[in-house]
């Protein structure tokens, strides 16, 4: 199978307007990869990666200049997802949400907006597996990134790979539901 490149442009000069329009854009159950390549730009808006949508790539140019932000807490969650479907507390407020499987990000910051002392601020959270994030941001007030192991059957299988940007964050912790490669090289 090829791939499918989708283009975001916040100006209107891509295929669509928003990160989410074009995740929303890729087809269920999806087993090609497809890049949805993000102009530079500040797009503030609750992002979800479903389960059913997998081999979506994020790509940009610079971390600096792509910013992915939304400003969920714990105890305020203003997401397009039901909490039915995204979670509550900690585990629902992540601004980026990647649910599908063998995802990768690259040049992206992640960022959650919400102002310091506002509690719990989850810049991304990762339930899935075979994830990838190069050179990637991650910005937040307290919980950055929560991967979580899946069962799957009695074997469990989780990869993940993270290359940090030196610019990383104010954050006063990072949360990992287990081991993974971090490279902030």
């Amino acid at each position: 199978m090829s791939r499918r490149v989708l283009r975001v442009a916040a100006d209107g000069s891509g295929d669509f307007r928003t990160v989410q329009e074009a995740i929303d854009a890729v087809p269920l159950s999806n087993r090609a990869r497809t890049v949805i390549q993000v102009a530079p730009g500040f797009y503030r808006e609750a992002v979800y990666v479903p389960k059913t949508k997998n081999f979506i790539t994020l790509a940009a140019s610079q971390p600096e200049t792509t910013i992915l932000s939304w400003d969920n807490t714990a105890n305020r969650i203003n997401h397009h997802q039901s909490s039915r479907v995204i979670g509550t507390g900690t585990f629902g407020c992540g601004s980026t949400i990647v649910e599908g499987e063998d995802f990768i990000a690259e040049n992206i910051t992640f960022e959650n907006s919400a102002p310091q002392g506002s509690g719990q601020a989850v810049a991304i959270r990762v339930t899935a597996d075979r994830c990838a994030f190069y050179n990637c941001r991650f910005l937040g007030w307290q919980v950055l990134i929560i991967p979580l192991l899946r069962q799957l059957g009695p074997v469990s299988y989780s990869v993940y790979c993270i290359k940090i940007a030196k610019s990383t964050s104010n954050c006063n912790h990072l949360e990992l539901g287990i081991p993974i490669l971090l490279d902030s090289s």
